[in-house]
């Protein structure tokens, strides 16, 4: 009863309002249509001549426009002949008591008038259809939308009526294709009657010609689709061979260039020792599929110089707030003299301010991006040095990247000027030969990423040093022998190199042999809670996101007309 009580009087206090007698005042805004009334005279050679009436019913109000949207669609063009509002017809224009024509598929027309509510009010416009009839099995066939086909009115009473000419014979009936119309005829005329239609019910007419009586050929639109349709098939296999001719030709020339001295594929696993001294960033390279350094070798050497005292990693203060992420620091201690030329160069890349040497975790590979190159460029001479790249699989593997950005750039423009060519005439199946030639790129990538750069030296160290790897994978899956109790600080850097860092944390974190390094502080005090944020530490830094780090007739059987209508 109380709860009845508060109701009325909330709504007592809500009509009494300034805003509430409005709201109450207000009148609804509600429109139909009278009478919907389309006139259709087929001409001789396949255009149209169409005149709509429409009688528009306004309840409330203000009302200021009234717009109609007609498809060019299966036309050879359409072209506005009038407008007008009652008996009056209006100039072109966006002012009140003009009609607004804008071009373009949909045509769109606009009435403007002014202010109006609780009025009727016929709207006409008169338009000419050119190349709407169109060839067919057996006949010169039309088919239309006589009504729009979004409307968001009812119509009490729509009459369609379509004349032709007296020499012209009618095969069969009209026909309705979709939406309720009664049909009869008269001479050379078929009349459609429909009524209390509810909103977007369509109206679709057709009528079949005793073929050559109204078009001796079939109207251009009509035409291109022909055309296209033939183009498909030849076109499509035309992609395909230059898909095929392009890739074959990649093959061919690396099977061409590739190595010729077999690699001796000996193992080290269960031996627990690297093949050699090379450093994680040169590891790291040797064992990635581009035979260079990559993020992966960056970031082992982080852990590396991290290690040696050269920097240090700590755990931020934990933020408070939901929707921000645990972050690390990352801060350099020391610069030795005795560093490598690529480790200054990565000391630099990610402390390029002297006054602040120190970057967060979480912006760690976009500072690092930046200027990325002061550290491969030195691994790769250091790499050369040892003798682990050739110079001429070096040039042979850059003639694949430009052949292939070369390839690519002649599809790009061949594809540009397809697709203006289709836009412009319909004739859009000329596509299909720049996309085989541009899909061909792919396997120009392929084998440029397969061609090591690598020499027969470099190429036997990779190897051994991707056995190795094969061992720390295996023994973070326990697949091999029990590790020594330092093992997980000696191989980390490695492991990090080699994208095994979280199952390496983890495999030693179960086994309860790995302990919190000396170079990462943590803010909690406890050892369990020290050795959580470590743990934590590694899942953050070796899960970011690296990508940006690691690169440097058918068919002619549809009805024209129809669109869009209402007001506002």
């Amino acid at each position: 009863m109380l709860q009845k009580i508060l109701g009325t009087m909330a709504l007592i206090v809500l009509l009494l309002s300034p805003g509430g007698v409005a709201r109450a005042a207000a009148p609804a805004k509600d429109y139909s249509a009278d009478r919907f009334e389309t006139q259709i005279a087929i001409q001789q050679g396949g255009s149209l001549l169409v005149t709509e009436t429409v009688v528009f019913r306004f309840v409330g109000g203000p009302f200021t426009y009234v717009f109609r949207d007609i498809p060019t669609d299966q036309t050879d063009g359409i072209s506005i002949l009038s407008a007008g509002i009652d008996n009056q017809t209006l100039t072109q224009g966006t002012g009140a008591g003009q009609v607004e024509i804008a071009g373009g598929n949909p045509l769109k027309v606009t009435w403007h008038f002014a202010p109006i509510s609780d009025q009727v009010h016929a709207f006409r416009l008169s338009y000419r259809v050119q190349g709407v009839v169109q060839k067919t099995a057996g006949a010169d066939a039309l088919y239309w939308n006589a009504l729009p086909t979004s409307y968001q009115y009812t119509i009490r009473s729509s009459i369609i009526t379509v004349s032709y000419p007296e020499n012209v014979a009618l095969l069969g009936s009209p026909e309705v294709r979709r939406g309720p119309a009664e049909v009869s005829t008269l001479p050379n005329q078929a009349i459609f009657l429909a009524s209390n239609l509810a909103p977007n019910t369509p109206l679709e007419i057709g009528l079949r010609f005793r073929p050559g009586s109204i078009i001796a050929t079939a109207p251009h639109w009509q035409q291109v689709q022909a055309i296209v349709a033939s183009l498909i098939l030849p076109s499509l296999v035309g992609g395909v061979i230059l898909f095929l001719l392009g890739m074959f030709g990649f093959i061919w020339y690396y099977r061409r260039h590739r190595r010729r001295s077999p690699i001796i594929m000996n193992t080290v696993q269960g031996q627990g020792e690297p093949p050699n001294e090379f450093p994680p960033a040169i590891a790291s390279a040797l064992v990635s599929p581009t035979g260079a350094p990559t993020w992966a070798s960056a970031l082992a050497t982080v852990f590396n110089l991290a290690s040696r005292g050269v920097m240090r990693i700590s755990d931020n203060e934990v933020s408070k707030k939901w929707y921000q992420s645990r972050d690390f620091t990352i801060q350099q201690q020391a610069m030795p003299s005795n560093l490598r030329p690529y480790e200054v160069g990565l000391l630099q890349a990610l402390f390029p301010d002297p006054q602040a040497p120190w970057v967060q975790v979480s912006r760690i590979t976009s500072v690092y991006t930046k200027q990325s190159k002061l550290f491969t460029e030195p691994v790769k001479q250091d790499m050369i040095a040892l003798g682990l790249f050739d110079a001429e699989r070096q040039r042979i593997r850059g003639r694949l990247g430009m052949a292939t950005l070369l390839v690519f750039v002649v599809a790009l423009l061949a594809g540009a000027v397809a697709l203006g060519f289709g836009l412009a005439t319909g004739m859009w199946p000329f596509v299909f030969l720049p996309v085989g030639l541009a899909l061909s790129c792919m396997a120009g990538l392929i084998v440029w990423s397969m061609y090591s750069p690598l020499s027969d030296e470099g190429a036997q160290a990779a190897a051994y040093w991707k056995a190795f790897s094969k061992y720390l994978s295996d023994l973070s899956q326990s697949k091999a022998a029990p590790p020594a109790p330092d093992t997980f600080e000696r191989y980390l850097p490695y492991a990090v190199g080699f994208g095994l860092a979280a199952s390496w944390t983890r495999y030693f974190q179960k086994q309860g042999l790995i302990t919190v390094p000396p170079w990462f502080q943590s803010l909690a005090g406890a050892p369990d809670e020290s050795m959580h944020s470590f743990v934590a530490m590694m899942t953050t830094t070796t899960a970011i996101d690296h990508s940006s780090a690691g690169a440097a007739a058918a068919g002619a059987a549809g009805a024209a007309g129809g669109g869009a209508s209402g007001a506002g």
